[in-house]
Parts: C-alpha cells; sequence; structure tokens
C-alpha cells in the first residue's frame, strides 16, 4: 500500500508507532501515581511527549500525525449534572491533548484559537501559563523517567488546587487511545460524560471536535497535494518519451545490423562470426547434390488439356457431333463444337529461395562459415 493513499491511517499508525517506540511503562506509572487523578494527568501528558518523540526520530511524521487528528483527539463530551471542577477538569484536558500539541509541533497556534480561548476563560490565564510551562518541562523528559513524569503530574494537580481536595472521586474525564482502550481505571464514565450525551451547547467539545475535523480535512488535502506536485513535476513530457523510445530503437537495431552484417574483414572481436573459409571437398559435393535436388523439385511438366473446336482437325465428340446436326435440321445457329483438340501449356517454374541460419549471438563459440558452398551451383541465397 502507497502511503499517499491512506494518509489518515498512516497518520494513526504513526502516532501508535510513538507509544511502540517508547520505553513508558504504564504500570509503572500506575503504580508510582498516588491517585488515580495523577494518573490521568501523567497519561495525558504522556499523549503529547510521544507524539514528540516521534517527530525527534522522524521529522517528517507532522503532516501525518496531523490528518490522524479527528482519531487521536477522543475527547469527551460534558455531563449536564457536572458540577464546576468537573468543567474545569475537561479544560485542563483540552490543554494537555490540544495545546501542548502546539509545542510538539503537531498543531499550529492559528489551529487552537478556539480551544484556547475556552480554556483561557475556564481555567483563567495565569493558570494556562503555569500549565503550559509544566508540559513543556514534560516533553524535555527523557524515555521513560516514570518519577519525572509523575512528579510533573502532581505539580499540574497543584496548579489547579487540587492537592487540598478529597481524591477518592477525581473529577477527571478518561481518555481513548487506539493502542491501549481507556488509559485510565476506573473512568469509564467519564470517557461518555457520565449520564449524559453529547449536545449542541457544549462549546469545548464542539471547539475540540471542529479542530479536529478542520486539521485532519486540511493535512489530508496538503498531503494530496504535495502528492500531485511531486508527480507532476517527475512526469516528462510524453511527446520526449515517444522520442527516445524512437532513437533507442533504431540505435538498437543499427548496433545488431552491424553485429550481423559486418564485413568478414572487419568484423568485431565481440562476434562469433569471425571470418569466412573456402568449403570443404564434402561441403561441395553436399551442396552439388542440394542443388540438383533443387533443381528437380523445381521442374514442372506441361499440362495438357482437351478444347473443343467447331471444325477439324480433332477427335470427333458423337455427343456434339449429334447436337450439331440436329441444330443444322431444325436451322438453329450451330453452336456444338464435335471436334476435340489435345493442346499443352507450359507451366513456368516457381522461384526457389535458399537461406542459411546461424545463431550468431555472443553466447556461441566463434563461428567460420563456408560461404558461398559453392558459387553458381544453386539458387542465390537470400539471406
Amino acid at each position: 500500500m502507497r502511503r499517499f493513499d491512506q494518509p489518515v491511517l498512516i497518520g494513526v499508525c504513526a502516532h501508535e508507532g510513538g507509544h511502540a517506540r517508547s520505553c513508558w511503562d504504564l504500570k509503572a506509572i500506575r503504580d508510582r501515581s498516588p491517585s488515580p487523578r495523577i494518573m490521568a494527568i501523567a497519561t495525558y501528558l504522556l499523549e503529547s511527549w510521544v507524539e514528540a518523540g516521534q517527530l525527534r526520530a522522524t521529522p517528517g511524521a507532522a503532516p501525518w500525525l496531523r490528518t490522524a487528528a479527528r482519531h487521536i483527539l477522543q475527547f469527551p463530551p460534558t455531563d449536564p449534572d457536572a458540577d464546576e471542577g468537573y468543567q474545569r477538569a475537561r479544560a485542563l484536558v483540552a490543554a494537555l491533548l490540544v495545546l501542548a500539541r502546539i509545542d510538539v509541533g503537531v498543531l499550529q497556534p492559528s489551529d487552537t484559537v478556539a480551544v484556547e480561548s475556552i480554556v483561557v476563560a475556564t481555567l483563567g490565564q495565569p493558570t494556562v501559563d503555569e500549565l503550559r510551562a509544566l508540559w513543556q518541562q514534560a516533553l524535555a523528559l527523557d524515555d521513560g523517567d516514570v518519577e519525572g513524569l509523575c512528579a510533573i503530574a502532581q505539580r499540574v494537580a497543584d496548579v489547579m488546587g487540587w492537592h487540598d481536595e478529597p481524591d477518592e472521586h477525581p473529577a477527571m474525564p478518561g481518555l481513548i487511545c487506539h493502542s491501549g482502550g481507556a488509559t485510565t481505571g476506573g473512568q469509564a464514565e467519564g470517557l461518555t460524560g457520565g449520564n449524559g450525551s453529547p449536545n449542541s451547547g457544549d462549546n469545548l467539545f464542539d471547539a475540540v471536535a471542529d479542530l479536529a475535523g478542520a486539521v485532519t480535512q486540511d493535512a489530508t488535502d496538503a498531503i494530496k497535494a504535495e502528492r500531485e506536485a511531486a508527480w507532476k513535476a517527475n512526469q516528462p513530457n510524453p511527446h520526449i518519451l515517444a522520442a527516445q523510445a524512437d532513437e533507442a530503437a533504431e540505435r538498437a537495431a543499427a548496433r545488431q545490423a552491424a553485429q550481423i552484417f559486418a564485413d568478414p574483414i572487419t568484423c568485431s572481436s565481440s562476434s562469433p562470426l569471425q571470418s569466412l573459409r573456402a568449403p570443404t571437398a564434402a561441403e561441395q559435393a553436399a551442396a552439388a547434390h542440394l542443388a540438383e535436388q533443387l533443381r528437380l523439385a523445381g521442374h514442372r511438366s506441361a499440362a495438357v488439356a482437351w478444347m473443343p473446336h467447331d471444325a477439324p482437325p480433332g477427335r470427333l465428340d458423337p455427343r456434339q457431333a449429334m447436337a450439331a446436326a440436329a441444330q443444322l435440321s431444325r436451322d438453329l445457329p450451330v453452336t456444338a463444337k464435335p471436334f476435340q483438340r489435345r493442346q499443352r501449356t507450359r507451366i513456368p517454374q516457381p522461384f526457389l529461395r535458399m537461406g542459411f541460419a546461424a545463431d550468431v549471438s555472443s553466447s556461441r563459440a566463434t563461428l567460420r562459415m563456408p560461404w558461398p558452398p559453392r558459387r553458381g551451383s544453386a539458387p542465390k541465397p537470400s539471406a
């Protein structure tokens, strides 16, 4: 499969390839996280880190990752019964999943204007600035630094003001990733917004969905346009191609003719037809016998035919004679021809051609032909 034919699929594979390339251990993150909330925040930070790692390994993967935005940014809708804390948690998820990808290089600031305005309105600009500094630190972590990742996740919770709240039921929506399903244990309810369902009044959900759809479409169109431009740039003129093919065929035919029909004195060393030699006595006798057989094969005897006539000489045809007498007795024009004469018709001899076939390719050994086998003893060869 060519990658330009399925850009979205290649983008999803590039994202999941970042997970496979990294050394992060989710079980170790879960064990080192003091609470499910910290585990969820660390997981959100990890989503941007794996794409940054993929770009470090494959710098040209950014357009392909953009094509998969609709499939990777699985943002949950709101819960109509959710409190303000849950809405702030959703704004944090949008910041870590969407805004952090600006620093990764997958999204552009112009892509996230609507989402950023809602996040800033929900959390406040100072909080967003502190969160940006923290996710930038997370992007700079070494691969597999679980302790550093969990420490930054704890500082994100502190910025959100959650360090004093009880953590028996964290108000954190879950995350769906293609590689491993829900990333936070016990958060399936948050994935679908609890008992709620998507509604057009959810501004943050609509903004993320619009962003993902627009980025996917723009990136797909850009990749297809790049493919068409590259194809046109590498596509030569068909007239030039035809002319080049004709010239190549003529050169090949000329080389072949030079090898086959070259003068014996000037034959190249690469040609197996090195020279001509005088025929032996046995070859001369065979040539004379062949010439005699060809002469006999070309001989044609005269054809004999009996032609009807109305007057002698000739053999009398009784049937035609009776017909002529009947016509005379009735005063009718005589059309019968009662006499037959034998006539001989000469049949021209056919023109016979004789040829010699020999493999003179470079794969054969050196060839020295007795030519002509016997001058004048056989019809002139045509090949």
